[in-house]
């Protein structure tokens, strides 16, 4: 919706809405531990610290406003690994053709 459009929004102007627990179907969560504990293997003192993943975004009466849940660093980590992309890819087509 917002792609195609240039704006400019006071962040006075901007509101965020957090509900609920991101989480992965269990056979990704597997693949997201496995991509963590790699991670630590490179770089111990790797932090799975809290973070909003945004799950919407709009306009509404001029404010920009987002809706976003709870994840974290970890599962941010292991959305850009090729094989949970591959894994997420591949359940979204099973349950597309359901």
């Amino acid at each position: 919706m917002l792609e195609d459009q240039s704006f400019s929004i006071p962040v006075d102007q901007i509101e965020c809405r957090v509900f609920g627990n991101f989480q992965f179907s269990e056979a990704v969560e597997k693949t997201r531990k496995a991509s963590w504990e790699a991670l630590l293997i490179k770089n111990s003192a790797a932090f799975d610290g809290a973070l909003l993943r945004m799950a919407d975004h709009r306009i509404e009466d001029g404010r920009l406003v987002v809706a976003a849940n709870s994840t974290s660093f970890s599962a941010y980590v292991a959305t850009r690994a090729p094989d949970l992309v591959m894994c997420i890819r591949t359940r979204h087509e099973l349950i597309r053709s359901e």
